[in-house]
Protein backbone atom coordinates (compact mmCIF):
# COMPACT_ATOMS: atom_id res chain seq x y z
CA UNK A 1 0.00 0.00 0.00
CA UNK A 2 1.36 3.15 -0.91
CA UNK A 3 1.52 6.48 0.83
CA UNK A 4 -1.95 7.82 -0.76
CA UNK A 5 -3.51 4.70 -0.28
CA UNK A 6 -2.70 4.42 3.48
CA UNK A 7 -5.13 8.23 3.96
CA UNK A 8 -8.29 7.89 5.12
CA UNK A 9 -11.70 9.93 3.03
CA UNK A 10 -10.79 13.23 4.97
CA UNK A 11 -7.23 13.31 4.74
CA UNK A 12 -7.29 12.51 1.51
CA UNK A 13 -9.34 15.58 0.72
CA UNK A 14 -6.59 17.86 2.78
CA UNK A 15 -3.95 16.83 1.00
CA UNK A 16 -6.21 16.97 -2.60
CA UNK A 17 -7.10 20.87 -1.53
CA UNK A 18 -3.15 21.45 -0.22
CA UNK A 19 -2.06 20.39 -4.22
CA UNK A 20 -5.08 22.78 -5.37
CA UNK A 21 -3.45 25.52 -3.43
CA UNK A 22 -0.39 24.80 -4.84
CA UNK A 23 -1.50 25.30 -8.34
CA UNK A 24 -3.16 28.50 -7.54
CA UNK A 25 0.12 30.06 -6.23
CA UNK A 26 2.00 28.85 -8.91
CA UNK A 27 0.20 29.59 -11.74
CA UNK A 28 -0.18 33.56 -9.48
CA UNK A 29 3.70 33.57 -9.55
CA UNK A 30 3.95 32.23 -12.94
CA UNK A 31 2.05 35.91 -13.65
CA UNK A 32 3.95 38.05 -11.15
CA UNK A 33 7.16 36.74 -11.86
CA UNK A 34 6.98 36.91 -15.06
CA UNK A 35 5.63 40.42 -15.43
CA UNK A 36 8.27 41.82 -13.34
CA UNK A 37 10.98 40.17 -15.51
CA UNK A 38 9.14 41.54 -18.56
CA UNK A 39 8.81 44.63 -17.51
CA UNK A 40 12.32 44.86 -17.00
CA UNK A 41 13.19 43.91 -20.91
CA UNK A 42 14.20 40.32 -19.67
CA UNK A 43 12.58 37.00 -21.38
CA UNK A 44 10.59 34.40 -18.57
CA UNK A 45 10.79 31.27 -19.27
CA UNK A 46 7.31 30.03 -17.52
CA UNK A 47 8.40 26.24 -18.26
CA UNK A 48 11.20 26.15 -16.18
CA UNK A 49 10.28 28.20 -13.56
CA UNK A 50 7.33 25.90 -12.55
CA UNK A 51 9.96 23.19 -13.05
CA UNK A 52 11.77 23.97 -9.70
CA UNK A 53 8.94 26.11 -7.94
CA UNK A 54 6.50 23.01 -8.08
CA UNK A 55 8.78 19.96 -6.94
CA UNK A 56 10.27 22.23 -4.17
CA UNK A 57 6.52 23.34 -2.73
CA UNK A 58 5.53 19.79 -3.12
CA UNK A 59 8.17 18.17 -1.02
CA UNK A 60 7.72 21.19 1.59
CA UNK A 61 4.03 20.66 1.44
CA UNK A 62 4.21 17.03 1.63
CA UNK A 63 7.41 16.56 4.27
CA UNK A 64 4.93 19.12 6.82
CA UNK A 65 1.56 17.05 5.78
CA UNK A 66 3.86 14.05 6.89
CA UNK A 67 5.14 15.66 10.46
CA UNK A 68 1.54 16.55 11.01
CA UNK A 69 -0.25 13.53 10.02
CA UNK A 70 2.60 11.44 12.11
CA UNK A 71 1.62 13.95 15.47
CA UNK A 72 -1.83 13.14 15.04
CA UNK A 73 -1.44 9.50 15.30
CA UNK A 74 1.50 9.71 18.43
CA UNK A 75 -1.45 12.04 20.31
CA UNK A 76 -4.00 9.22 19.48
CA UNK A 77 -1.52 6.85 20.67
CA UNK A 78 -1.24 8.92 23.79
CA UNK A 79 -4.54 9.14 24.56
CA UNK A 80 -5.60 5.78 23.78
CA UNK A 81 -2.58 4.92 26.54
CA UNK A 82 -4.12 7.25 29.42
CA UNK A 83 -7.86 5.63 28.69
CA UNK A 84 -5.79 2.52 30.06
CA UNK A 85 -4.56 4.00 32.73
CA UNK A 86 -7.35 5.96 33.95
CA UNK A 87 -9.29 2.42 33.82
CA UNK A 88 -7.35 1.12 35.91
CA UNK A 89 -7.65 3.35 38.87
CA UNK A 90 -11.04 1.40 39.54
CA UNK A 91 -9.25 0.54 42.79
CA UNK A 92 -8.91 4.19 44.69
CA UNK A 93 -12.86 5.04 44.18
CA UNK A 94 -13.13 1.48 46.18
CA UNK A 95 -11.18 3.05 48.90
CA UNK A 96 -14.01 5.42 51.25
CA UNK A 97 -16.49 2.64 50.75
CA UNK A 98 -13.81 0.00 52.44
CA UNK A 99 -13.10 2.67 54.91
CA UNK A 100 -17.14 3.67 55.59
CA UNK A 101 -17.34 -0.75 56.24
CA UNK A 102 -14.87 -0.21 58.98
CA UNK A 103 -15.95 2.73 60.62
CA UNK A 104 -12.99 4.56 60.02
CA UNK A 105 -13.92 8.68 59.27
CA UNK A 106 -11.33 10.19 57.42
CA UNK A 107 -12.93 13.50 58.70
CA UNK A 108 -12.25 13.00 62.40
CA UNK A 109 -9.47 10.18 62.47
CA UNK A 110 -6.32 9.58 60.81
CA UNK A 111 -6.46 6.39 58.17
CA UNK A 112 -4.65 3.70 59.64
CA UNK A 113 -1.70 2.29 57.38
CA UNK A 114 -3.31 -1.09 56.67
CA UNK A 115 -6.29 0.11 54.95
CA UNK A 116 -4.72 2.42 53.13
CA UNK A 117 -2.99 0.06 49.85
CA UNK A 118 0.91 1.34 48.84
CA UNK A 119 1.11 4.02 46.01
CA UNK A 120 2.53 1.44 43.65
CA UNK A 121 -1.43 -0.28 43.34
CA UNK A 122 -2.43 2.87 41.39
CA UNK A 123 -0.11 3.31 37.88
CA UNK A 124 1.02 6.71 36.72
CA UNK A 125 3.87 5.54 34.90
CA UNK A 126 2.00 6.65 31.48
CA UNK A 127 1.61 10.04 32.53
CA UNK A 128 4.82 10.35 34.28
CA UNK A 129 6.54 9.30 31.20
CA UNK A 130 4.94 11.40 28.74
CA UNK A 131 4.77 14.74 30.74
CA UNK A 132 6.98 16.18 27.48
CA UNK A 133 4.70 14.51 25.49
CA UNK A 134 1.46 16.07 26.18
CA UNK A 135 1.36 19.10 24.23
CA UNK A 136 0.42 16.89 21.68
CA UNK A 137 -3.28 17.01 22.98
CA UNK A 138 -4.91 20.01 22.68
CA UNK A 139 -5.19 22.91 25.21
CA UNK A 140 -8.14 21.88 27.09
CA UNK A 141 -7.21 18.07 26.87
CA UNK A 142 -3.85 18.98 28.18
CA UNK A 143 -5.03 20.86 31.12
CA UNK A 144 -7.70 18.72 32.07
CA UNK A 145 -5.27 15.13 32.02
CA UNK A 146 -2.68 17.60 34.38
CA UNK A 147 -5.53 18.67 37.03
CA UNK A 148 -6.70 15.38 37.28
CA UNK A 149 -3.47 13.60 37.55
CA UNK A 150 -1.92 16.16 40.08
CA UNK A 151 -4.84 14.98 42.54
CA UNK A 152 -3.92 11.45 41.61
CA UNK A 153 0.21 12.12 42.54
CA UNK A 154 -0.81 14.19 45.76
CA UNK A 155 -2.71 10.80 46.90
CA UNK A 156 -0.34 8.65 46.37
CA UNK A 157 2.75 10.84 48.06
CA UNK A 158 0.09 10.96 50.88
CA UNK A 159 0.16 7.00 50.99
CA UNK A 160 3.97 6.81 50.57
CA UNK A 161 4.22 8.87 53.62
CA UNK A 162 1.80 6.68 55.75
CA UNK A 163 3.79 3.72 54.53
CA UNK A 164 6.67 5.11 55.78
CA UNK A 165 5.68 5.33 59.24
CA UNK A 166 5.75 9.18 59.22
CA UNK A 167 2.75 11.18 60.84
CA UNK A 168 0.65 13.49 58.74
CA UNK A 169 -1.81 16.21 59.67
CA UNK A 170 -5.33 15.45 59.98
CA UNK A 171 -6.40 17.57 57.16
CA UNK A 172 -4.20 15.15 54.74
CA UNK A 173 -6.02 12.17 55.67
CA UNK A 174 -9.84 14.01 55.16
CA UNK A 175 -8.22 15.80 51.74
CA UNK A 176 -7.18 12.51 50.31
CA UNK A 177 -10.71 11.24 51.33
CA UNK A 178 -12.54 14.21 49.90
CA UNK A 179 -10.24 13.88 46.86
CA UNK A 180 -11.20 10.22 46.41
CA UNK A 181 -14.81 10.99 46.62
CA UNK A 182 -15.13 13.97 44.43
CA UNK A 183 -12.63 13.32 41.51
CA UNK A 184 -14.42 9.60 40.97
CA UNK A 185 -16.57 11.25 38.50
CA UNK A 186 -14.16 13.13 36.87
CA UNK A 187 -12.12 10.05 36.44
CA UNK A 188 -15.45 8.46 34.17
CA UNK A 189 -16.06 11.23 32.56
CA UNK A 190 -12.23 11.84 31.24
CA UNK A 191 -12.48 8.12 30.18
CA UNK A 192 -16.02 8.49 28.41
CA UNK A 193 -14.68 11.99 26.52
CA UNK A 194 -11.61 9.61 25.56
CA UNK A 195 -14.07 7.09 24.40
CA UNK A 196 -15.93 10.13 21.91
CA UNK A 197 -18.78 9.30 24.56
CA UNK A 198 -18.57 13.12 25.84
CA UNK A 199 -17.54 16.57 25.43
CA UNK A 200 -15.05 17.81 27.54
CA UNK A 201 -17.57 20.24 29.12
CA UNK A 202 -19.40 17.78 30.24
CA UNK A 203 -17.58 16.70 32.96
CA UNK A 204 -18.40 18.39 36.34
CA UNK A 205 -15.28 19.47 38.13
CA UNK A 206 -14.84 19.86 41.94
CA UNK A 207 -15.42 23.64 43.11
CA UNK A 208 -12.11 24.43 44.10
Amino acid sequence: MNYFESLDPIEKLELGVNLLIIAVLSAYLVLLVGGIVEAYGGEFDASSFLGLFIPGTVTVIGSFYIYQRKESNNAEKLRTALRAELEQMQSLENLPNSWEENDIDPHSEKIPEKYMPPSAHVSTAIYESNVGNLGRLNNEEMKAIVDFYSVVIYVKEVMDIIHDGQDLPQKAHTTVHEYLKQYASVRQGLMDYLDGKKELSEIEWPDE
